[in-house]
């Protein structure tokens, strides 16, 4: 019996005689690991990519994206793709002896594009963050937001708004 750590064990027998001077066979184990390749798009590029193996439930962080060639136990695993702005990707992957498993995630976009408008001396803010003067014009997830408008001498205004796909290229009058 030939053993080693990630690879295959090769069993077999073989007749040492006295008659020969060398008793020699020769044993190539097979790998039980291949590679994962993580391609980029523009929506995944620099995105952040984890990986679960599914026989140890661990997970792992292979930095971001594009992953070359990593190399991996052979097995189930499922891949998931994480970039600010952009829903979450999973797809579940299989790693087999000696081959390249080629993913390339394609990230949809959570964020839209819109603009406030406020008086030109104010300041328009979310939360503490300051998003500009007299208006902004930027992207934003999903979600509901507090928006603040501040202007010296007077009393701050605020309003919330709901940010959804729908609200793309709209501008909101504050």
């Amino acid at each position: 019996i030939v053993e080693a750590e990630r690879y295959h064990t090769e069993e077999g027998e073989f007749t040492v005689s006295e008659n020969v001077a060398t008793n020699e066979r020769v044993v190539a184990l097979s790998p039980q690991f291949g590679w994962l390749t993580v391609e980029s798009d523009s929506t995944s590029h620099d995105a952040n990519v984890y990986i679960t193996n599914h026989a140890t439930k661990k997970m792992t962080s292979l930095g971001t994206v594009p992953v070359v060639k990593k190399e991996l136990d052979s097995g189930t695993y499922t891949l998931s793709v994480k970039r600010e702005k952009y829903l979450g990707y999973e797809e579940v992957f299989s790693i087999s002896d000696t081959h390249t498993t080629t993913i390339r995630p394609h990230l949809v976009p959570n964020f839209v594009r819109l603009t406030l408008l406020a008086d030109a001396n104010s300041e328009v803010y979310n939360g503490l963050s300051k998003l500009g003067n007299g208006g902004w014009t930027g992207e934003l997830e999903s979600g509901e937001y507090s928006i603040e408008v501040r202007k010296p001498h007077h009393y701050s205004a605020y309003t919330n708004i709901t940010v959804n796909m729908q609200s793309a290229g709209k501008t909101i009058a504050l």
